[in-house]
């Protein structure tokens, strides 16, 4: 069997399982009916910082950064003789740095395209009893939990990369700064992608409690990804969940998901905590 962890689709310390918290919501009960989960645009956030290529655009080395402008050039007027090239990357570098205000909103402009085009994101954590994820993701406790097989996500990832797309598995990191990572040298080097992962797995420590893991499509983003039935291993209801949504899922799982093991999340007396109880 193929070790998804030792081919770098997923962090070595992934766990068995990783959870999606949902409201009762048509799209959300998708995810059970038809296994699908979303993979979102950066845009889509609730958080401003989040996702965000906060590069350092200090010019370390000229030489190094007109060799960049010149490969953006190239890239958008192909065929110019390279003297052209070079010429036509000074002067949009000169203009570019004598505006600054145009210089800020040239590469902020990149930063949003690049977020809103490229990325795809779905956000997954360890934790199925976090009040606050609860309260924030699941509709006040009244949505559910999903718990996927990191081991069946594996094997999706595997397939999409025969296909030549890219769905890697990361841990989030979380610091009370953005990584400082230099825009040129960074686009000029050979680990470029892996920086561009740093920025995008980085969040601020108000966020550790999430104790997030995300899959990173590199293609694409705003599209469903179809995972096997047998992915879905546990599903979880919410404290306050509405006896008639309780009675949707509940039958679903019974009839459909067999394999998928059905639990309650009940506050538990005297403490601040919810234990999680089968069905």
């Amino acid at each position: 069997m193929t070790d998804y962890r030792k081919q770098g689709l997923q962090p070595t310390d992934t766990p068995d399982i990783l959870y999606k918290y949902v409201p009762f919501a048509k799209y959300s009960l998708r995810l059970l009916r038809h296994s699908e989960i979303w993979l979102a645009s950066p845009r889509s956030f609730n958080d401003p910082f989040d996702s965000k290529l906060h590069y350092n655009y200090k010019v370390n080395d000229p030489v190094l950064r007109q060799k960049w402008a010149e490969g953006v050039v190239g890239g958008i007027t192909p065929g110019l003789a390279s003297t052209k090239r070079q010429l036509l990357a000074k002067k949009w570098l000169d203009d570019i740095d004598s505006d600054p205000d145009g210089h800020r909103q040239w590469f902020n402009d990149y930063q949003e395209k690049i977020s809103d085009n490229k990325f795809g994101i779905c956000s997954l954590t360890t934790k199925p009893d976090n009040l606050l994820m609860w309260a924030h993701y699941a509709s006040d406790h009244e949505g559910f939990c999903v718990g996927f097989d990191t081991k069946h996500l594996g094997r999706v990832q595997w397939e999409l990369m025969k296909k030549a797309r890219l769905l890697e598995l990361k841990r989030v990191d979380y610091s009370p700064k953005y990584p400082d990572i230099n825009f040129y040298d960074s686009m000029m080097s050979s680990h470029w992608q892996n920086d561009m992962v740093n920025l995008l797995m980085t969040k601020s420590n108000h966020w550790k409690y999430e104790d997030e893991f995300r899959l990173l499509d590199w293609d694409q983003n705003n599209v469903i990804l179809k995972l096997p039935h047998q992915a879905i291993r546990k599903v979880v209801m919410g404290c306050r969940i509405k006896p008639h949504n309780r009675a949707v899922i509940q039958n679903f799982v019974v009839r459909k998901l067999k394999h998928t093991q059905l639990l309650s999340a009940e506050k538990s007396p005297g403490r601040f905590l919810l234990d999680l109880k089968n069905i």
